[in-house]
Order: C-alpha cells, then structure tokens, then sequence
C-alpha cells in the first residue's frame, strides 16, 4: 500500500524546525504540505527541507484536506493527515500503516484510550476533554448502533484512504471535518481502527480552534447531520 503525508500548516514558522526533522518520512512514499495563507516564514522552512507546498488554502482545515486529498489522488491509496503545531507525535506516524494495510477505511491516533495522554490529562477541569467525549458519545449513540465506539472521533491526527475519502463525501469546514468524518464512517459501517497518542503541547502562537466557538460549529453539525 502506497501512503502519503499531508503536513496541515498556519503560521507554524516555531514550530516547524523541531517538528520536521523527526518527521519518519521514509515510511511514507509522498509527503507535502498544504499551507493555509501563512504570513510568517514557514514556506521558506518547508523548502530548506524539500518539502512541496501546494498553493495557499485560507478556506479552513476542511478545505485543506480536500485540496491535500486531491494532490494525493493517484499518488498513494491512503493519506496520513498531520499537523505541524507540535501537538501530534512525529513519531508516531508510521503506527498508520498496519491498521491501513489490515483494512481500516479511517485510522485515528486517539487521545482517550489506555496509554494515551490527552494535553488536560493534568486539569483539574479539563473541559474540552469532557466536550470531546460528550460529542464521542453523542455521534456513537445515534450512529454507531453495533459497532465499536471510536474514542477520539474529533482528534485530527487521522489516516484515511483515497477509497474512503471518496465514500465520506466530506463537505464539513474548518475543524468540524475531522467529526464529519467520524460520523459519516458510522454511517456507512467504515471499518475505523484508533491507537493511543501522546499529546503535545503546541509550540508558538494559539491555537485557531476557540473552544466555545468550535463546541457551536460541533454542535450545528450534529443537527445538520441529523437531518441529512
């Protein structure tokens, strides 16, 4: 199986020269960035390490994985989904592969089962954790009925092959596409395979997804899929 690497990036300039060099790039048979309209100097780093960037996607994280989906088409079956903020684990990446090779439609690096470790592990409110779980537990109770309940459908460290990509039919913007994905592959009974992560912590800057805004946007997709 053929399987790329799509580096998601938005003014990550701190972060990209401790993340790209323990990227594994030799698991993987492509890897590339999408850029989403930086200011700073991240395409200059990327191209210090040969790293394409494809043209500026300033429409949102949804928009940058359909446009990384479509670079990857005929190029590998399956696209590793990675961002370059420090939170996910370089590491970690060619943990994708067996669960792809095994069958799995959709691949998750969760941050909620045994041996994970979820940035607000050490709160004593970690609340978008509890979010999290909350529309984990809402998406498998109305859609998920006999399958296994995926722990982290919302964490955007993900793998999906071309051949589910295509089955999804992913429209969601912004950060709701990592949930439309997780809903949808209950749907249609995808076959979806997690792993535990460690979680790290952002490297520079803050974050683009606000937790109260982005809890609405995962709420309103809720109804929307619900009445799809």
């Amino acid at each position: 199986m053929r399987i790329g690497l799509a580096i998601l990036n938005r003014n990550e300039e701190a972060a990209l020269p401790s993340v790209l060099p323990r990227l594994p790039r030799e698991s993987v048979d492509l890897c590339f960035a999408v850029d989403g309209g930086s200011t700073d100097g991240s395409r200059a780093i990327f191209a210090t390490h040969g790293i394409e960037v494809l043209p500026e996607a300033s429409a949102g994280r949804g928009e940058a994985f359909r446009i990384a989906f479509d670079h990857a088409r005929g190029k590998v079956d399956a696209l590793v989904l990675f961002s370059a903020d420090g939170n996910e684990e370089p590491t970690d990446i060619p943990r994708f592969r067996p669960a792809l090779e095994a069958g799995a439609g959709l691949v998750i690096a969760s941050r909620m089962l045994p041996g994970s470790v979820n940035e607000e592990d050490g709160s004593r409110l970690p609340i978008r954790k509890w979010a999290n779980l909350a529309f984990g537990e809402a998406a498998h109770r109305r859609w998920g009925a006999g399958q296994p309940k995926i722990s982290d459908p919302i964490n955007g460290f993900r793998a999906l092959t071309v051949a589910a990509w295509d089955r999804l039919q992913l429209d969601g913007r912004g950060y709701t596409i990592e949930y439309q994905s997780s809903i949808r592959a209950y749907k249609l009974g995808l076959p979806v395979a997690e792993f535990p992560t460690v979680e790290g912590q952002r490297i520079g800057g803050e974050s683009g997804a606000r937790s109260i805004p982005t809890g609405l946007r995962f709420l309103r997709l809720l109804l929307s899929e619900e009445r799809r």
